[in-house]
C-alpha cells in the first residue's frame, strides 16, 4: 500500500469515534431543542458534516511529518486482526522496512458482508412493499367532482 493511502487509511480509523460521537451530540441536541425550523437544521447537519470530514482528514505535525503517518504495521487493532508479515518485494531504499498484512481472524468479514445483505434485502423488501401500497391507492383514487375542485 502507498504512504498516501496508509495515512489516509490511518486518518480515517483514527478519526471514526470522534466524528460518531460529535454527530450522536449533534442528533441529541436537535432532538432536545424543540422549535427548530427546517432550515436551521439542514445548517446544523451541513456544519456537523464539515467537521465530520475535518475530523477525518491527516492533520500536518510540527516536525513535517504527518499525524497519521504511522505504518500499517504500526496499527493495534487488538483481537479484531491480526498481522502476518508479507516479505517485502524489493528493498526499500529508505532501509529495511518489511512490509505487514492485515489478515481478520475467522470469517468477521464473511459474517459482516452477509449481514449487511441481509439487512439491504430486507430494507429492499420493505421498499417494495410500500411502492406496491402506493400503487394500490392510485388505483383506488376517483376524480374530484368539478364543483369540490375550486
Amino acid at each position: 500500500m502507498s504512504d498516501a493511502v496508509e495515512t489516509l487509511w490511518l486518518a480515517v480509523l483514527n478519526g471514526l469515534l470522534p466524528a460518531l460521537l460529535l454527530t450522536a451530540c449533534v442528533w441529541l441536541a436537535a432532538r432536545l431543542v424543540p422549535g427548530l425550523n427546517a432550515a436551521t437544521r439542514h445548517s446544523l447537519w451541513w456544519l456537523t458534516l464539515a467537521a465530520v470530514l475535518l475530523l477525518l482528514l491527516p492533520m500536518p505535525r510540527e516536525d513535517g511529518g504527518r499525524e497519521h503517518a504511522a505504518s500499517m504495521s504500526d496499527l493495534d487493532l487488538g483481537p479484531v486482526a491480526s498481522s502476518v508479515d508479507a516479505p517485502p518485494a524489493a528493498p526499500a531504499p529508505g532501509g529495511d522496512r518489511s512490509r505487514r498484512m492485515l489478515l481478520a481472524p475467522g470469517r468477521w468479514a464473511m459474517l459482516g458482508a452477509a449481514v449487511w445483505a441481509v439487512v439491504a434485502l430486507w430494507r429492499l423488501l420493505v421498499l417494495f412493499g410500500g411502492w406496491r401500497a402506493l400503487r394500490r391507492l392510485k388505483r383506488s383514487c376517483v376524480p374530484v367532482a368539478e364543483p369540490l375542485a375550486r
